[in-house]
């Protein structure tokens, strides 16, 4: 597993992404009518 995140990660910061898990607080959608509401790691919605 660990090459498979190696491999991800190097993928990702060569499309200028940045690869990370979700062991760590991050921001979440929520379904909202017909689309998302996206909410910051306080829950805090984002505007």
């Amino acid at each position: 597993m660990a090459d498979a995140v190696a491999i991800s990660t190097e993928e990702a910061e060569g499309a200028g992404l940045r690869y990370v898990t979700d062991e760590q607080p991050g921001y979440t959608p929520k379904v909202k009518g017909d689309g998302f509401e996206y909410f910051d790691p306080a829950g805090k919605p984002i505007k």
